[in-house]
C-alpha cells in the first residue's frame, strides 16, 4: 500500500478527491483491522509459546541450564530461548503494523479536513484570478467623518466646563 501516493490531494480535481476519499479511508480501515487480527494472533501465539517454554523447561530444567528451578530464573530462561526471541519478534513487527496503519487512518481524517478547507477555498474564490482593486470616492469616508463629529464634540464639551 502506497499511502504517501494515496494521501496526496490534487487541488485541481476536488470533486474526484470527494470521491476517492471515503472508498480509500475504508482500503486503510479494512487493513487496519487486518493488521490488529495478525497482532492479536502474534501475541496468542506468543503467550502460548511462553507456557510451552515454561512447562519444558520445568520439567528438564538441565536442558535450558537451569540449576534451581525458580520464577526468576524459568522467567530468564524463557526471555534468552531463540524461540521465544523469534515470537517475540513476529509480534512486535505486527504492533509496528499496527502502528503505522493507525497513522494512515488518522492521516486520512486530516486528508479530509484538508479537502473541506479547499472546498471552503473555493468557494471563497481562493484560487480565481486577480480582480481590480476597489477604490473609495474621494473625500472623507465615514469612519473620519464619525471621529472628526466627535471631536467637535468634545472640544465644544472641553470649552463649556472652562468657560
Amino acid at each position: 500500500m502506497d499511502y504517501e501516493q494515496d494521501l496526496a490531494i490534487d487541488p485541481h480535481n476536488l470533486a474526484e478527491e470527494w470521491l476517492r476519499h471515503p472508498m480509500l479511508y475504508m482500503k486503510y480501515s479494512e487493513e487496519l483491522a487486518e493488521a490488529g487480527k495478525r497482532r492479536d494472533k502474534a501475541k496468542e501465539t506468543l503467550d502460548i509459546g511462553k507456557a510451552q517454554l515454561d512447562s519444558s523447561i520445568r520439567k528438564d530444567p538441565d536442558a535450558y541450564n537451569v540449576p534451581k528451578v525458580t520464577e526468576t530464573a524459568v522467567s530468564n530462561a524463557i526471555l534468552i530461548s531463540e524461540g521465544y526471541q523469534r515470537l517475540s519478534e513476529e509480534y512486535n513487527e505486527t504492533v509496528w503494523e499496527v502502528n503505522i496503519l493507525s497513522a494512515a487512518v488518522r492521516a486520512f481524517e486530516q486528508r479530509k479536513k484538508a479537502l473541506e478547507s479547499l472546498v471552503q477555498l473555493y468557494i471563497a474564490q481562493y484560487f480565481a484570478g486577480p480582480k481590480e482593486p476597489q477604490n473609495l470616492p474621494e473625500g472623507k469616508r465615514m469612519v473620519d467623518i464619525a471621529r472628526g463629529e466627535r471631536s467637535d464634540k468634545q472640544r465644544e464639551s472641553l470649552q463649556r466646563k472652562r468657560g
